[in-house]
């Protein structure tokens, strides 16, 4: 059986909150339990760079605590997107 790897579906620039160019991309996984695996993956990077766990920097960054640039904008993201998966 071949594993098909993630395709990237769509790609699209625009403004991001702090007036700084970002690049939206939607990536297509096989399962769910593919995306929560590959999403996880880059909680932990985030996490390592950061020097902070996703839970704390949620809050942090939902409380205006932290600025708006493309890294949190990112990982806030990608811990919307785990907290979701995870209800599934």
């Amino acid at each position: 059986m071949t594993r098909r790897l993630p395709t990237l579906v769509s790609s699209q620039e625009g403004m991001g909150i702090s007036g700084k160019m970002m690049r939206k991309q939607t990536i297509e996984y096989p399962s769910p339990f593919d995306a929560l695996i590959a999403v996880t993956k880059r909680l932990s990077i985030y996490e390592s760079q950061q020097q902070m766990d996703s839970e704390e920097f949620f809050d942090r960054y939902n409380r205006g605590k932290l600025s708006d640039d493309t890294v949190f904008v990112e990982w806030a993201n990608d811990y919307r997107h785990y907290l979701e998966l995870r209800q599934k």
